[in-house]
């Protein structure tokens, strides 16, 4: 039964209460849930229909029971699919052709041959950067932390016409919890933020005990070692702060002493951003801004660039970020790690308390 006001066939997991999606449930093969879906949505009236993502991962189990099933309710695919499809599957692109057709799609005699157009990779413009952003940014900088940096989820939204929910700054640990909260007090002074939480100072007198507690998480830091990729764990303290009608989460980074002395305590600016940016789990996700300059890596632009969610480096956070992600891009394809990925059930009962995750963008 599906919640009020949700969309029945939405990726998310949401709209289930045991958290299983249209997708998960193609992708399992599981006919007889997918069918009593769709009787669900016709009984209820809801008018929408399964999509391409979901006739390409019918597909790409060659399940055609599936594919009848998914045709007979609507499920379609444009020109611009199938080229996409021919560009990445060339060996078995007529094959998929005969099993569509044979599933009761009707496709032109044409469609082996639908020519597939390279698509652009459009720059970011640092330009469209909001003031407000870099105001706060360039404090952070001024009072001594020059690595600090926007990141993320602000920036991937913000050059792809999205709902921007939240700005995250990272910057260098201080060198412990109460030097974080001395030099976020510097800057509180300076850019009039507000602590959320219960801190309700005055930017006049503001006191150790006015700071609420971080959220203390990890973070990946990947890294080449020759040949090798070699990915660290670094432990992260984060605030949460508001400026206006701004959220931004400032996230203090250790520095760690990876293995060999290839990274030393002391990392560059740049190589601090570098390796902090090329470690986010979603390709997507792998832009920064400095405030000069945008920098983004070839995984964040080949999935600009294909209209793709990439996942890299996945750590145990990464099943709910892909899920939140890819309800706010689900008009973009999963690459087949990610889709493994929300495939799988989450854990229950106490393994769930470890499941828990602070939701980096």
């Amino acid at each position: 039964m599906a919640l009020p006001g949700k969309d029945p066939f939405d990726y998310s997991g949401e709209n289930l209460p045991h958290g299983v999606s249209l997708s998960e449930e193609v992708m399992d093969g599981d006919i007889q849930a997918v069918r009593k879906r769709f009787d669900t949505a016709f009984w209820q009236g809801w008018k929408d229909q399964p999509g391409w993502r979901h006739l390409k991962l019918a597909l790409q189990r060659e399940d055609k029971p599936m594919l009848k099933l998914l045709i007979t309710w609507g499920a379609r695919a444009a020109d611009e699919d199938l080229a996409k499809l021919r560009a990445v599957a060339k060996d078995k692109y007529p094959h998929y052709i005969k099993l569509l057709r044979q599933s009761g799609l009707h496709l032109p005699a044409a469609v082996e041959n639908i020519p597939y157009v390279e698509p652009g990779v459009p720059v970011p413009d640092a330009g469209l950067v909001p003031q407000e952003w870099k105001r706060v940014l360039r404090v952070f900088q001024d009072r001594g932390a020059e690595e600090a940096m926007i990141a993320g989820g602000a920036l991937r939204d913000l050059f792809n016409n999205r709902a921007i929910k939240d700005v995250d700054i990272f910057l260098k640990s201080r060198g412990s919890e109460k030097k974080n909260r001395e030099f976020l007090k510097d800057v509180f002074h300076a850019t009039e933020l507000r602590f959320t939480g219960n801190c309700q100072a005055p930017d006049y007198t503001l006191f150790d005990e006015d700071l609420p507690s971080p959220d203390r998480s990890q973070l990946s830091i990947k890294y080449q070692a020759g040949y090798d990729t070699v990915v660290k764990e670094s432990r992260v303290e984060s605030w949460t702060v508001t400026r206006k009608e701004t959220e931004y989460n400032v996230v203090f980074v250790d520095n760690v002493k990876f293995a060999n002395g290839v990274i030393s305590d002391s990392l560059s600016a740049d190589r601090f951003r570098g390796f902090l940016t090329s470690g986010f789990d979603l390709g997507l996700c792998q832009i920064a801004y400095d405030g000069k300059e945008i920098s983004r890596t070839s995984a964040y632009d080949n999935d600009v660039k294909y209209r793709q969610i990439t996942l890299h480096n996945p750590n145990d956070k990464s099943r709910e970020h892909l899920q939140r992600i890819f309800k706010k891009y689900s008009d973009w394809e999963l690459c087949e790690k990610s889709r493994r990925l929300l495939a799988k059930k989450p854990p229950s009962g106490d393994e769930w308390m470890m499941y828990s995750w602070s939701g980096w963008r």
